[in-house]
């Protein structure tokens, strides 16, 4: 069959998830596919636009595309669907479903069908439930709901989406592009220089509480009485910033600790390159690409078995599993990484060729066809 002309909403402001999306329509488009982009006007930088265009990709800006309150841009995606052809509608979570899916109405353009792609449902608030149980009905007869984990699958099931509406296609990562970005030279982190000679440990996320920094940090303590070889990075920016920097502060290790603030998807394969260990001391989670990176950066994992972390993480194989909020468990799991590095070096090889197996811009391309025809064969 011909490939479907997909209309792709490629946003999520502030999270990096745009920068994916964006990687994700690139890859489609050199499938052979026709591809349109649709991102919120504070699309992340690194002239994303103007690569879109370089291959090719149609690029439409819409204002308030992930604020719930702005009607204005249903009527503009309303107008943008009215001028494009197109045989499928990509959306990326919930909010730009729900306004999608009112701007196809007033396009007219009611046998269209829809892809939900779920990257984000790390919570049971009061208003998601409220969302979720809201829109199922449409979903179930409307959209094929791509949850990114089979964790997030039987979450979605909690929320009355039926198991047949419902296919798990994982996150991915565009490894030509990291493996090139990767092995350029990069000057925005000179301070590496000096910790060369020391084992750094990384846990790249925003600053969140749900994205456990502090017991991240409680493990540093534990960690820095008895092995002051070693030096933690704590990559990006968020609420807890300040006050995490207090607590490194008090605590009396701020020279083995260093907050390096927002760092650039553009660059964050470099950072990868020169680090020794990923961290990810997450309350919950779906499946973040950060592991992914790690993992295509060759370096061996410590993260909380939460969500559908399993489902990248094999603990002994390319890292390890600990529970959430157990610092004594990060800092050993840690620690045995440090003290048997030839252990570390092949966990991290094995890691990268899980990458290449299940997470790889081609994986998911080809799983994204099967899920492209089953839509049409709904329709």
């Amino acid at each position: 069959m011909n490939k479907p002309r997909i209309l792709l909403e490629a946003s999520s402001p502030r999270t990096g998830l745009t920068f994916h999306l964006t990687r994700m329509a690139i890859a489609l488009k050199r499938k052979g596919h026709s591809v349109v982009v649709i991102s919120d006007v504070r699309e992340e930088l690194c002239g994303l636009s103007d690569e879109l265009k370089s291959e090719g990709i149609t690029h439409y800006r819409v204002r308030g595309l992930d604020n719930y309150a702005h009607p204005i841009s249903v009527k503009k995606l309303s107008r943008i669907m009215n001028a494009e052809e197109f045989d499928i509608i990509h959306i990326s979570g919930l909010v730009k479903f729900a306004k999608s899916y009112l701007a196809k109405l007033l396009a007219g353009r009611r046998n269209e069908p829809v892809i939900l792609h779920i990257d984000s449902i790390r919570d049971e608030s009061a208003i998601r439930k409220f969302a979720y149980n809201t829109f199922s009905p449409i979903l179930n007869s409307h959209a094929v709901v791509v949850p990114v984990s089979h964790w997030t699958k039987k979450r979605l099931r909690k929320y009355r989406v039926r198991e047949e509406a419902m296919t798990v296609v994982h996150n991915a990562i565009d490894l030509e592009l990291f493996d090139s970005v990767a092995n350029k030279p990069w000057s925005g982190l000179d301070f590496l220089d000096e910790v060369k000679e020391k084992t750094v440990v990384a846990q790249v996320s925003n600053i969140y509480p749900w994205k456990g920094h502090k017991y991240l940090i409680m493990a540093a303590q534990k960690i820095l009485v008895t092995n002051p070889n070693v030096h933690f990075l704590i990559v990006g920016e968020g609420p807890l910033k300040q006050e995490l920097e207090s607590i490194v502060y008090n605590m009396g290790i701020s020279e083995n600790v260093t907050f390096t603030g927002h760092i650039s998807h553009c660059h964050i394969p470099w950072l990868l390159s020169n680090i020794d260990i990923g961290v990810l001391a997450s309350l919950r989670e779906n499946l973040p690409r950060t592991l992914l990176e790690y993992m295509a950066a060759q370096k061996p994992l410590v993260a909380t078995n939460v969500g559908g972390i399993s489902e990248a993480v094999i603990s002994g194989v390319n890292g390890y599993l600990v529970p959430p909020r157990d610092p004594d468990s990060l800092a050993n799991q840690i620690l045995n990484l440090m003290n048997d590095p030839d252990n570390a070096k092949q966990m991290g090889v094995k890691g990268r060729k899980l990458v290449e197996q299940r997470f790889s811009m081609e994986v998911l391309t080809n799983r994204l066809d099967d899920v492209y025809e089953l839509a049409l064969r709904r329709k």
